[in-house]
């Protein structure tokens, strides 16, 4: 098929390959002791917003740190601030503690306040990111509407909000009640669990379903491939 670009051979190759070895990834489970569905996973990276290890894999049973998460959901939110790219990032400031990797998105994500304040003063880049701050980030970086008080204990969906941080209780409502973060099927959240590759993937998907997420350049999902996708 002549007139066909690059780009998308490269996508219809992929989805290929990961086709043929998606059984093996359906019955995976994320953290949340759901179903990955392997259309979750094979969407998410044919788009380029996660990617497999150099050996092989997504490592989905795998803890994501605080710092893949920022420059994750960031990047996936349309911030280009990777090398060679147009940088919009003001520096260090002084503000952002200093990491060995993702500066520029830690900087800007200080500057335009896209983390809670407790997570920025005790900000580790290498330590697992909970699914509480997970919650917290999402609703910061996709803007999503947060009420400013505590829900009350007769409003409340989960049993266990209580062992979530101080102000932590209206993100994890809002990222619920919009769908991006479920609980884990027992009335809990444990908002306190490290948030695992497999559940970040459900919630980029989730992303892309509502229009949310920007793929990587010339990346983009059509006509029969996305049928293929939503197939699976």
């Amino acid at each position: 098929m002549t007139g066909v670009k690059r780009p998308v051979w490269l996508v219809v190759a992929f989805l290929i390959l990961f086709m043929a070895y998606a059984p093996a990834t359906a019955g995976l489970l994320d953290g949340t002791n759901q179903c990955l569905s392997s259309r979750s996973l094979c969407r998410v990276a044919a788009l380029g917003l996660i990617k497999g290890y150099p050996g092989g894999g997504y490592g989905l049973e795998r803890p994501v740190s605080q710092m893949e998460a920022v420059v994750l959901f960031m990047r996936t939110s349309g911030f280009s601030l990777d090398k060679g790219q147009k940088k919009n990032s003001p520096g260090n400031t002084g503000v952002a503690p200093k990491v060995n990797w993702g500066q520029d998105y830690l900087d800007v994500a200080v500057e335009k306040k896209l983390l809670p304040d407790d997570m920025v003063s005790s900000f580790n880049a290498d330590i697992p990111v909970t699914r509480a701050q997970m919650a917290a980030v999402l609703c910061k970086i996709i803007r999503l509407p947060v009420t400013e008080r505590e829900p009350s204990e007769s409003s409340c969906v989960f049993n266990d909000l209580s062992e979530a941080p101080a102000g932590y209780g209206p993100y994890i409502m809002a990222v619920n009640n919009f769908g991006f973060m479920k609980g884990c099927g027992d009335g809990t959240f444990r908002p306190a669990r490290n948030l695992s590759r497999g559940e970040a993937v459900e919630i980029l998907s989730r992303l892309v379903d509502r229009q949310l997420a920007q793929a990587q350049a010339e990346r983009v999902l059509e006509g029969w491939i996305e049928q293929a996708v939503r197939l699976r």
